[in-house]
């Protein structure tokens, strides 16, 4: 499971920064944002020139073999697309809810149920199959339960707070309201569903400011009632403070102590990227700030440490292969022993998590016109072909914060290399599809006032 919070609107990369810290504290500031994306909106395309890449000029005329398309069979789609997602269980089939930016009050009740499409071969036409009393909402994310993908979940409603939980078990045709976890005085939302055996596990977050004491909660009758998850290893509490994954049947969850015990604090470097995603990493002479991470087999009852290469690893994400063999994962990490401590490594795993090794760095590609600190800064991808991809940032001279489009790399080549693959977009998180000739990477792109958008795609490779 991917992780996706669905976040936009922050300025500037510090302030993304300044998220990621009040998550590791169980504070957030608004759970209609994504930092990444607002990273990502803070940047500007710098204008076509000629000549050769250096660490100071435009890089073009470096071409991107890829462009985003519209989906096919978009008549059939909703206008405006809010939520997407692909099953883990059945990767061709999908679903997409519409939204709309003036939408009521009346069709944002939880008595509404969403306005729905879905697809069963991998995108190639999609079907409405939400009933006519579906509409679309101000907001609508999306969740499948990873072993059957006619159960799925929609967290929609308005873009105040009030965003009802609603689940359907037959592909989205019929939908109904179901309780959701709450926090006494607090406004919250649902971040994410999945669903383990019998249980139901829900992570929450607040609207505006505050601290939840429990983030994570599970219910074992359909959501009728919730039980927060106290995550306790080895007699510590800790505070649960990322998102959830699933590394095969295992639920992986990222966990820190409490604030109480200090959240970190920023290296100076010297230009203004590298610095401001470095928060919450240590000083030169400290040791890195651990983002630890704990893996269930048993719906959250119990809980054991999960093996990272590093201590401060971040971006963890995992992906199935297309037959289900292999399990894929990556994360990437700052202050790396044998690196500058300004350059970000990824580590990447064929195993699930159980063996790591290194990738290249953007050190020196494009002939140093990558922030070598960019790699993960602002989202970092594996695909279900094993490859990987990051988008990634031009810090410092003339171009200073120029987008630098995303690069890919194939870890099973000879030699392992970064290379052009195609220009960002302002969007959600990407989901992947295998395809009978490789994969097939989907994204929204997101409307100006990010209530909804347009669903694009391309092909690998």
């Amino acid at each position: 499971m991917m992780r996706r919070h669905r976040a936009r609107g922050l300025a500037s990369a510090a302030l993304l920064a300044l998220m990621t810290l009040l998550a590791a504290c169980g504070q957030t500031t608004t759970t209609t944002t994504n930092g990444a994306a607002a990273g990502l909106q803070s940047l500007k395309t710098p204008s076509a020139t000629s000549g050769t890449p250096s660490p100071t000029a435009i890089p073009l005329p470096y071409t991107f073999p890829k462009q985003w398309l519209p989906a096919p069979d978009s008549a059939d789609l909703p206008p405006q697309i809010g939520g997407l997602a692909f099953s883990v269980s059945s990767p061709q089939t999908g679903y997409v809810c519409g939204t709309a930016s003036t939408s009521s009050s009346a069709n944002n009740s939880s008595a509404t149920p969403p306005f729905v499409a879905a697809t069963s071969n991998g995108g190639q036409t999609w079907r409405t199959v939400a009933g006519s009393t579906a509409r679309a909402k101000s907001v609508c994310n999306l969740f499948i339960d990873q072993n059957n993908a006619n159960d799925v979940f929609a967290v929609a409603g308005d873009q105040s707070g009030h965003q009802p939980l609603y689940r359907s078990q037959d592909g989205g045709v019929t939908w109904k309201p179901i309780n959701q976890p709450t926090a006494t005085g607090m406004n919250t939302s649902v971040l994410q569903v999945a669903v383990v055996g019998s249980r139901l596990i829900a992570l929450i977050a607040v609207n505006g400011e505050g601290n939840l004491s429990h983030p994570l909660y599970a219910s074992g009758d359909g959501g009728m009632s919730w039980q927060p998850i106290d995550l306790v290893v080895n007699g510590a509490s800790l505070q649960i403070s990322g998102q959830l994954w699933f590394d095969g049947s295992a639920l992986v969850i990222e966990a820190a102590p409490s604030c109480a015990q200090g959240c970190g604090y920023m290296l100076p470097l010297s230009n203004r990227h590298t610095a401001t995603t470095l928060l919450g990493e240590p000083l030169s002479s400290q040791p890195p700030t651990p983002n630890d991470y704990y893996q269930s087999t048993d719906g959250g009852r119990t809980w054991s440490p999960f093996t990272t290469p590093v201590r401060n690893l971040s971006n963890l994400t995992f992906t199935r292969s297309a037959d289900g063999s292999t399990t894929y994962a990556l994360g990437t990490a700052l202050a790396v022993p044998n690196q500058p401590a300004a350059t970000s490594v990824a580590f990447y795993s064929t195993d699930g998590g159980a063996h790591w090794r290194q990738l290249p760095t953007l050190a020196g590609v494009e002939n140093g016109y990558l922030d070598p600190g960019s790699l993960g800064a602002l989202g970092a991808f594996v695909f279900p072909d094993g490859s990987v991809a990051t988008t990634a940032f031009h810090g410092s001279g003339l171009n200073n914060d120029s987008d630098a489009g995303t690069f890919l790399l194939r870890p099973g080549d000879a030699t392992p290399a970064w290379h052009p693959l195609i220009l960002r977009v302002d969007g959600n998180f990407w989901q992947t599809v295998a395809t009978a000739t490789g994969v097939r990477v989907w994204q929204v792109r997101m409307l100006p006032d990010n209530s909804g958008g347009q669903l694009m795609y391309f092909d690998l490779p």
